[in-house]
C-alpha cells in the first residue's frame, strides 16, 4: 500500500492541504478531473501519468517513474526555490523613485508623478506659481506673469472640462516681453499618457511670450496650446500638431482637426473648451538677477 501525500509531492495538483491519498492493490489507479490518471504499480513501483496537467510552470504529461524519482525531484525544486529566495533575501532593496517635488497638487498625483519621471523630467518643481482655484477665477494675465515670469524651468498641468488632463514643460522661464521664447519643451497627455516633443526641435520655440495670454506653448509654426487670459481666463484654446507633434499618425491640425480631438477632447469652432483647473509649478522661487552689462570694447 502506498500513501501518496499530495500537498507536498505534487502541488500542482488541486488537493486540499495534507490530503494524502491512498493507493492499494497491484495497479491502483485514480484519475484527476478526467484530465490527468496516475496508476501505481505495486510489483515494479512505477508511477505511470497518462494524460496531461499542467499549473503554473509545471507540466505533467506521459511520463512514468518510480515513486522515490518523483518525491526526488520535488525535494530537488524546493531546495532551488529555496536557493532563489535566499538570493532574493540579499538583493539590496531598489532605490526610490526620485522626487519631483509638486507636493500639495491637486493634478500631480503619484501616477502622473510616475508619467512625468518616463518622459525624462529632471529637477524639483518646488514652487506652484500660479493656481486657478487659489488665484481666482477672475486672476488676470498679470497676476500669471507677474508670478511665473523669470522662474526657470516649468511644467504646466491643466484639467479641461472636457475629461482630459493635459499640460506642457519648457526649459526657459514664461516671458511677457512679446515674440517666441526658444528653448526645449513638450506637450503631454495624463489621459492619453503620451508626450508629444517639438515637430522641428527647440530653434523651432516653445512659448509665445504674450502679456495678454496665460501659459501659451507654440512656435515659429502657430501656437498648439494657449490659455485665454483676461478676457476668458477659463478658457483654453487647442491647436496642437504645429509646433508641437500631433497625437494621431497621419493626423489633422486646425479647430476641427483629428489633433485637437485627440489632445483635447473636442473638434469645435469657436472653442468652447473650458478650464477646471490649471497649475503651473516652477523650480525657481525668486526671479534670476539680470546679466551685467557687457564691458566696454
Amino acid at each position: 500500500m502506498l500513501h501518496f501525500v499530495l500537498a507536498l509531492a505534487l502541488g500542482f495538483v488541486k488537493a486540499q492541504t495534507g490530503a494524502v491519498l491512498e493507493m492499494t492493490g497491484d495497479a491502483a489507479k485514480i484519475e484527476f478531473g478526467g484530465a490527468l490518471t496516475l496508476i501505481h504499480n505495486a510489483t515494479e513501483d512505477k508511477l505511470t501519468c497518462s494524460g496531461k496537467i499542467q499549473a503554473s510552470d509545471v507540466l505533467i504529461e506521459g511520463t512514468s517513474t518510480t515513486v522515490a524519482d518523483v518525491i526526488g525531484e520535488v525535494a530537488a525544486l524546493r531546495q532551488e526555490m529555496a536557493a532563489v529566495k535566499a538570493f532574493v533575501g540579499m538583493m539590496p532593496p531598489s532605490a526610490p523613485l526620485p522626487s519631483l517635488g509638486f507636493e500639495g497638487s491637486s493634478l500631480v498625483t503619484s501616477q502622473v508623478h510616475a508619467l512625468l519621471l518616463s518622459f525624462g523630467l529632471v529637477g524639483r518643481f518646488s514652487t506652484l506659481c500660479y493656481s486657478l482655484s487659489r488665484d481666482g477665477h477672475n486672476a488676470t494675465d498679470t497676476t500669471f506673469h507677474n508670478n511665473c515670469d523669470g522662474l526657470g524651468a516649468s511644467l504646466t498641468i491643466m484639467k479641461l472640462d472636457t475629461g482630459v488632463v493635459i499640460g506642457g514643460y519648457s526649459a526657459k522661464s514664461f516671458s511677457s516681453d512679446g515674440g517666441t521664447v526658444y528653448g526645449d519643451a513638450f506637450l503631454y497627455s495624463v489621459t492619453h499618457g503620451q508626450k508629444y516633443p517639438q515637430r522641428f526641435g527647440a530653434d523651432a520655440g516653445a512659448l509665445w511670450a504674450s502679456p495678454h495670454l496665460g501659459p501659451t506653448f507654440g512656435g515659429q509654426y502657430g501656437w498648439d496650446l494657449r490659455v485665454n487670459q483676461p478676457y476668458e481666463p477659463t478658457r483654453v484654446d487647442c491647436n496642437p500638431g504645429r509646433t508641437y507633434e500631433c497625437g494621431v499618425p497621419g493626423g489633422t491640425t486646425g479647430h476641427t482637426g483629428t489633433c485637437k480631438l485627440h489632445l483635447c477632447n473636442a473638434s469645435s469652432w469657436p472653442s468652447t473648451i473650458g478650464l477646471v483647473e490649471l497649475e503651473v509649478w516652477t523650480q525657481q522661487n525668486v526671479r534670476s538677477p539680470p546679466l551685467p552689462p557687457a564691458p566696454p570694447p
